[in-house]
This record gives C-alpha cells, structure tokens and sequence, in this order.
C-alpha cells in the first residue's frame, strides 16, 4: 500500500480543491513539525519527562518516515495540529494510517473554540478507533461545521503505549490521501526563550514530488509588538524526490520582544520571546517588591483516560507536559520575570482536594508544586479558601465529605450563589496541617478569595482569626496576608475594610491584600493611585505599618478598554500591565500580582482556537511576560518614590532600583494623547521591554517609558516635556442662567505657560480669555436655539485653529422647592438650605416584596444619585469621587428592617431622616448635610431619584425621574437643580 499511495502522487494524480488535504507535514516527513505532542500528567506523580515524538524510517505507509509517539508510562497523550481554517455549514472528512504497539483506543475530536462580543464558542466533534498493532486506516466523516467556528484543529488522545501515526489528512470530500504540497517548509520548534546575540534556528523542508526541485526561501523576523518584520538571509534547499532535509537559519537578535519566524508559503510561524538576564535567579518576598502571577500552572483538561474522581468531585487538574517538564516550567516563569506564583485559580489548592476525607491529607500534588516551584526561583502565595464558602445550581463538590459538614445558610450571595459555612474548628486544623507541612518551603499564606462578596464583616474575621492562630502556631514567622477583598461585583471594598477593622480583624494578619478591579488604572474615575491611597488610610486607622498587596487584577483596562463588551475586556494592551506594576510600586505596595496564567502564555499552532491551555505548543513567554522581565531587570526588588504632577495627561512616577539608583517611568494617561520629553545629557530611555529608545526627543503615549542616568542620582529638574496639544476641549453641558438656557464648555490648558485663547459656537459671540498653566475653566455660551448632540467648538491660539467636536451632555432641570413626578407612584421634592440638602419623597405601592440582604436596590426602596460637580469632567460619564448614592428602604416581607445606606464614599453620619410607613405606601424625610458632600454650600449639581418595585422576592421594576437604569454608571443620565446664581463651577 505505501507503493500505491507514493505511485499515485508522483504520477500526479489530480487532486481537487475540496479533496485537497488542509494538514501540514501530514506525512510527517518533517517529525512532528507543525504539531504539538503533550503527556499529561497528574501533579502528584514523581516523574514529569514528557513525551517527545520521533520519525520512524523503520515502519512507514507514506514517504520515508512514519511518527512515533513513544508513551513508556502509559500517560495520556495528546497530539494537536496546527490550526485549520473551516468553512462554517461544511462537512469534513479525515482519515488516517495508523498502528500502536498494543491495541489502544484512540479519540479523535475536531476541535474548536472561537471568541467574540458574546462570549467563547465551543465545538467539538469526536470518534473513538479501535487501533491495533498492524497499519490500518481509520475514517471519520465530521458533521458539519457550525457558523460560529470558522477555526479548529484535530486532536488525538490515547493512553496505551506507543503510537505511530502515517498519512494523516482532513478534506473537505473524500479522497486518496496526498500531502498538502509538492514541497513543505516548517520551522524547527526548539528553545522558546532567547537572549540578545547569535541564536540559531532550524528550517527543515521535504520534497513530495517525483522531480528535483531547487528553492529558496527568505524567512523575516517579526516584531509583533510594533507590527514591523526585518528580511533575515536566504536559505536554498536542493531536493531530490522524497528527500527531507534541515538548514540551520542563524539570526542576531538585538532587541528585546515577542517575536515569530515567518517564511511565506503557508508555514507556522514560529514564536519566541527575547528576554535579559535577571539580576536575580532566586526571588524571596523578604527581598522586597515584585511582580507575581496568578495560578500559573500549566494544565491539559481532563481526559476521557483518566478515571473519575470518587463522588463525582472534579477530576484532578494534569499538567501539560508538552516539551518540558515541570522543573523547566517553573524555571522559564521565572526567566519571564515574575517573581512569585499566587496559587488560585488553579483546580488545585482547594481545601477538599488536600483532605479527601476529613483528617486524612493528600499532600502529593502540592509538594510537586510548591518544591518545585521554589527550587526554580519563584516564591509561593497559596490562598486558602474560596469555593468552600459558596454553592451554587449544579455544586460540583456538593458530595465532599465538608460540604456535607458544613452549614448551609440558604442566604443568597453575588446573585447566583449560596453561603455555606464550613465548620470553623476543622477550617482551623486544615490551615494548622497545611501551614506546618510546608514550614520549610514558604512563609506565606493568603486567606479566603474576595470574601467580601460571600461572608459577613464578622463571619470572615472569625475565619481569619481561626487561620491567622492556626498559622502562628504551625510556623510563628510566616505572614499571613488577609482580607483580599475585592473592589467590583459590589463588593464595596473599602466598607468591607472599614467594618473588619472595627471589629478588630487587623490583629489576625500582617499583610492586607486587594483586587482592585474598580480601579484598575490611573485614569479611571476614582484613579488607581487614589483607591491605594484610600486603601492605605483605612489600614493606618487601625495598624499602622501593615504592608498592601495587590494581589488579583485579571484584566486592566484603560477607560476606553472598559467601554468594550465584558467578553473582551480579558484583552488588554501590554502596556497596561506595566502601568499597573508601575503604579503599584509607585504608590507604595509590598507586592503586585496582578494577572492570570492564560495571559502571559504565547499562542503559536493555534492562534484561531483563543483558548491558551489549548491552543500553545508549550509555555511561551509572550510580550506580557516579557514586559515583566524588563521591569524586573529595572525595579524587581526597588522602592516607589511617589507621583511627580508635571502636567495633566502624563504619568510620571520616581523609583530607587535594588542599589539605590534613581529611576522615572512615564506615559500618556489617555489614549490619543502624545508628548515629546526632551532628555538631559547622561539620561537613557527605554522602552516597556527594555530596548534602548534612540535619540534625544522620545515620543511619549500610552505605553510606559523608563529613564535611567549613568549617575545614581541624575537631576531630574532637568527634564522637559511638552504636550503635543496645547489646550484642549473636552465637553460641555446644556443648564441655565438667569433664566435662560446656556451651554457651559470645558477647556484645559496642557502647558506649562499661560494660552490666551478665542474660542465660539456656532450662532454665538467669540470668547477671549486667558488660561493659566494647567488651569481647567469652563466658559459659557447663549445655547443654540436648537439643542445639537454633536457640537462644534472652534478655538485659536493666535497661532493655530483648532476645531473640537463635543455631545453636549443635556437632560431634566429644576429648581429648588419644586415638586416632581417620578413615575406613576412617586413624588420628591428636593430642597437646599444653607445648612443641608433635603429630600421629601412619597411612594405608592399596592404590595409590599423581599428583597436580598445587603442589596438594598433589590426590593421596594428609594435610590438617591448626586453628582456635586456635574460641570467637571465632561468627557467621562463615569462616576467620580464626587458622586454619591444614598438608598432608603421600608421594612421588606421577608423580614428585613427599614435602613438607609449609601455608597462607600459618603459618611452617614450627620444625615437625618424618618420614614412613615403604612404597610404598602411610604413616605420618608432626608436631610444631608453639604460637609458629607464635599460643600460648604449650596450650588447647582446633578441628581436622580429612583422608585424600585418588589412585589415578589426581589425587585420587578424602577421608575426614574430624569435617567434611567444605567444611573448608577452614568452620572450623565441624572439631572440637574439649578443654582441660577451660581456661577458655572
């Protein structure tokens, strides 16, 4: 038979294009070029040598060579392709030879996950074989592809000793197999991570055909930070019928980035990081700060070989051994530049799969992951607690032997979950046994994953208190590192911190850690810098001195990055995760780990599957973690020296390295913006992965920049940046005056010097003022007779004319004193004295409803929503720290008690108020005074009142007076009481 099919190719038979073979190196002539080989093995083995697959000249179908997969351990193995391109609503056909060295079933699966807008795309198709241990041909006939998934790729999986595999092909009609080329080119997957100098590579190519053939090929390197390729030298290959050959391709790398090798007749590229030396191998959180990862274990999903775990728990997470083991893992996280592993997120360091069974421990993955990961450099952080506390539709540990010991609340949590409490003595001897096995590996420990979304102020400090002794007890001097509340899903951080620390909680650890996703970067609404600080201050109240740890930041986007739909919002610019180390180490954090696994991990077979656990080769560092290699080679173990407020829009932080040196980092703080810093004499820039950045006049935007000086202490007075906008439009708001309807627009000056400016509207007089340096006024207008959605506003400097184009943010007006409709069942009047600001609001409600506890927007209640500085700000709608809610609630039918709260911004003490309430309608009396909103007096600002409806469990419906039901992100939707003898603030 292998006659027959090298007969048919070298006379040429035709082949069409629907029976053309969509698989590269299918023969395999070329080893397993353009396929990944991967073992999967449990953490708790003690052997972790992958497979590495081979060509076999001595058993074959097609060509020359035939691939064996040797499998001595009988491990389950998966070999993936490349990714192919599917037309969706079309068949496909695969077949392929194959034979194993004992009968094996071997799975077969097209696979594919795609992403988008809504979300991940999954589809997979399957068929088991039957292989025996003589060559045979195994068929398949795939349905048809779904319209979501214009990418897949094929997937083998078996567990039985050797395989070797001959004349693979996917087409899309049935057909005699033939190679996808006459000639095939691949590159050689070798090392992933590389360093500046001479690297070589290898090329290898085959020759189908029955001719000779002479080619050359001209590889280019690709930067694919910077989206620009250099041309590399040409490499000839001569080719006699059959024959495979490898040429070594040398390459000088000279700077640092995530780069591929492209060739152009339809090969993989192949994927590589250039990184610099650490200055240290071995990191220690006792060194000083770092730049850690989250739950960065390499896992392959379960597979159909693996047996079931008893009681239907899940199935114990496998490492995927494909290339590399588990020592070299570890060994490359740490080349990345990360100097710590925060074990979460991982399948692993749950507290039921360490004790199977109460009082009997199962250490044997753990000790795998803990020892192996210091031995190779990085410092540990395992969180202890998450899951145990909350259940939800379909718990998958719901037969654990500590879900059945625990208590179930029946309380309602983050919408789709419920409380469970697990047994607060054995919480605490778990946390004794795991503290005191690895006493002499780590001295870290984290306790129980944003706990501020499932457990009370009190029920966690309990938790903590019961850990913290467990902890001290099993090793007096490791830190315990509490609290990691969280800032979104209306977590309320900075409450949650307040209430524990009231209750003491700040005495049962040494560390406080947070997830600071309501503020991720430095130009959100309350800054990234701002919550630290905010953060810091609740801290100091009640222990001074005690270290902050940013701990989990998943995704960081900038304010625009957070306008896209959720589902794309894990995508952020590389960028972005330096402002963050950058900021965190600035502002004064012990430590920053921000991402996750999946984030720092390269994609090269298959970059259409979107899935990273599926669709790398290997691990290979990417341009986050080379990022973080360069920061760790600048400020790995240096100390923050605050923020330099040089001009609006730019970043500029000081830093003192690990000997004391001083350092800058800076960036644009917007996107769109641009600056030029002019460097003193002995100053270098360089840029987010460490490359130096030429000449004297570096363009700054959103992507950081380092300054270093050939002296310890440069003067960095020296420095000049300019803006390249001068001044700047940024919004403007419809209000009135003296009766009269006017447009207030706001303009800033971006320099250092005073800008005198004319500036108009269509249909309105010139306005010539003069800015000072970085003043911000607004300036206002008759309002057009007819209200614009998109305006014009024409400015000049004397020396330039520049057009700006705002939307002019309108809505509802009154005045004080007036009475107002808030849809069919209430009515407010809203009134401001000297003193206060006050509310008088009445609701009809034919039936009162439940709501959920610690919701008070839930069930039958009243929203309140201020903006006190509606005319700062007018290109972001998001709120700012000077937006406050306030939520007033009757007593509920399930029980809970009349209350008024508010958001974590506004002090209730001082404000009074009364509610009457008959059963059904109510009506209440608020008084607020201006101190707890950042006035001295009274003045125009924005606000809404919301009437919420529950009839049944929860809330069914609202009713506004001026916004809608996006108010609560959208300070913009509220509207206004005007002080019409206030001037525009």
């Amino acid at each position: 038979m292998r006659k027959v099919l090298f007969c048919c190719l070298a006379a040429g038979v035709f082949v069409s294009v629907e029976g053309k073979n969509l698989l590269r190196n299918s023969s395999f002539e070329l080893g397993p070029a353009e396929y990944s080989v991967a073992t999967a093995i449990p953490y708790s083995a003690a052997d972790f040598t992958p497979v590495r697959a081979e060509r076999d000249a001595s058993t074959r179908i097609h060509g020359r060579y035939s691939l064996h997969v040797p499998n001595p351990r009988g491990n389950s193995v998966q070999l993936s392709s490349h990714d192919i391109a599917l037309t969706p609503g079309k068949r496909y056909y695969f077949s392929c030879w194959m034979k194993a060295e004992k009968p094996a079933v071997v799975q077969l699966m097209l696979r594919s996950c795609t992403y988008d807008a809504k979300g991940y795309h999954w589809w997979n198709r399957q068929k088991e074989f039957q292989v025996t241990t003589e060559w045979r041909k195994y068929t398949f006939a795939i349905p048809a592809i779904p319209e979501a998934n214009p990418v897949g790729n094929l997937v083998l999986n078996w567990n039985t000793g050797s395989l070797w595999l001959d004349a693979m092909q996917l087409s899309g009609e049935p057909a005699e197999y033939a190679p996808a080329a006459d000639v095939e080119f691949a590159f050689e997957r070798g090392e992933p991570v590389r360093y500046p100098g001479e690297n070589r590579f290898g090329v290898s190519a085959v020759n189908y055909s029955s001719r000779r053939v002479e080619r050359r090929i001209e590889p280019v390197l690709y930067d694919r930070f910077h989206g620009k390729q250099e041309t590399l030298g040409l490499l000839s290959f001569v080719l006699e019928p059959g024959e495979s050959r490898r040429c070594d391709l040398p390459v000088k790398l000279t700077r640092f980035g995530s780069f591929e090798l492209r060739m152009d007749s339809g090969e993989v590229p192949l994927l590589f990081a250039v990184i610099g030396r650490l200055p240290q191998k071995k990191y220690s959180f006792r060194d000083g700060f770092s730049a850690g990862v989250n739950g960065h274990l390499f896992h392959m999903s379960a597979t159909r070989f693996q047996p079931p775990e008893p009681n239907g728990l899940p199935r114990e997470p496998l490492f995927n051994a494909c290339g590399m083991d588990l020592d070299e893992f570890f060994a490359r996280t740490r080349q990345a530049g990360f100097g710590a592993i925060r074990l979460h997120d991982d399948g692993l360091f749950a507290w039921w799969r360490m004790e199977p069974e109460q009082g009997r421990y199962d250490w044997r993955a753990t000790d795998n992951i803990i020892r192996r990961a210091w031995k190779n450099g990085l410092d540990i952080l395992p969180r202890l607690g998450s899951m145990e506390f909350v259940a939800r539709a379909g718990d998958k540990i719901a037969n654990s032997w500590l879900r059945k010991a625990s208590e179930h609340t029946g309380v309602k949590v983050s919408g789709i979950f419920q409380r469970i409490l697990p047994p607060p003595d054995l919480w605490e001897s778990f946390v004794y046994e795991f503290m005191a096995r690895y006493k002499e590996d780590i001295s870290y420990c984290e306790i129980i994953n944003e706990p501020n979304l499932f457990l009370t102020p009190e029920q966690y400090t309990e938790y903590l208190k019961r850990a913290y002794r467990a902890a001290k007890k099993a090793n007096p001097s490791c830190t315990v590192v509490g609290f990691c509340a969280t800032g979104d899903l209306n977590g309320d951080l900075g409450r949650f911190l307040e209430e524990c620390g009231r209750l003491g909680a700040f005495q049962y650890a040494d560390a406080v850690s947070f997830h600071p996703y309501n503020a991720q970067l430095d130009d959100a609404p309350v800054p990234a810098e701002q919550q630290i600080a905010e953060v810091m201050q609740i801290v100091r109240k009640y222990r001074p001195g005690m270290p902050l740890w940013n701990s989990e930041l998943y995704f960081i986007q900038d304010w625009e990055g957070l306008s896209k739909p959720l589902a794309e919002q894990s995508d952020f610019p590389v960028g972005n995760l330096v402002r963050r180390y950058l900021i965190d180490l600035g502002a004064g954090l012990a430590q920053s780990i921000p991402v996750w696994a999946p984030r720092i991990t390269g994609v090269d077979l298959r970059p259409g599957y979107r899935w990273t656990a599926y669709a790398a080769s290997t691990f290979i560092p990417n341009e986050y973690a080379v990022a973080t290699n360069a920061f760790a080679r600048f400020l790995e173990c240096g100390r923050g020296e605050g923020k330099w407020d040089l001009l609006r829009g730019l970043s500029l932080w000081r830093y003192e390295d690990r000997h004391g040196n001083s350092l800058l980092a800076c960036w644009a703080l917007k996107r769109g913006e641009r600056f030029t810093l002019f460097l003193p004499e002995g100053v270098d820039a360089y840029d987010l992965f460490g490359n130096p950045l030429p000449g004297r006049e570096i363009l700054i935007d959103n992507n950081p920049v380092y300054l270093k000086g050939k002296v310890k202490r440069p003067d960095w007075n020296l420095l000049k940046v300019v803006p390249h906008r001068k001044f700047q439009v940024t919004g403007a708001r419809y209000f009135r005056k003296d009766s009269a309807p006017v447009l207030a627009v706001e303009i800033g000056n971006n320099t250092r010097e005073n800008q005198k400016l004319a500036m108009r509207i269509p249909g309105a007089p010139v306005q010539k003022l003069e800015l000072k340096p970085q003043e911000i006024r607004m300036v206002v207008f008759p309002a057009p007779a007819e209200r614009q959605e998109k305006l014009r506003v024409i400015v000049s400097d004397g020396e330039r004319i520049q057009s700006f184009f705002v939307r002019p943010v309108s809505g509802r007006i009154c005045r004080s004193g007036e009475t107002l409709a808030v849809g069919e069942n209430g009515n407010i009047q809203v009134r401001t004295t000297p003193e206060f600001l006050a509310f008088r609001i009445q609701v009809r409600d034919d039936r009162r409803g439940g709501r959920v506890k610690d919701a008070p927007w839930s069930g039958d209640g009243v929203e309140i929503f201020l903006d006190m500085e509606p005319f700062r700000g007018l290109d972001r709608e998001a709120y700012t720290d000077s937006c406050f809610r306030l939520f007033l609630v009757p007593k509920s039918s399930n029980g809970l008690p009349e209350a008024l709260t508010g958001s974590s911004n506004l002090s209730l003490e001082g404000i009074v108020w009364s509610l009457q309430d008959s059963g059904t309608d109510f009506s209440a009396d608020i008084r607020i005074p201006w101190k707890n909103l950042g006035r001295k007096s009274p003045g125009t600002f924005a606000f809404d009142v919301a009437v919420d409806d529950s009839d049944g469990e929860r809330r069914h419906s609202q009713e506004f007076w001026a916004g809608g039901p996006e108010n609560w992100r959208n300070r913009f939707l509220l509207g206004l009481l005007a002080d019409e003898t206030e001037k525009a603030r």
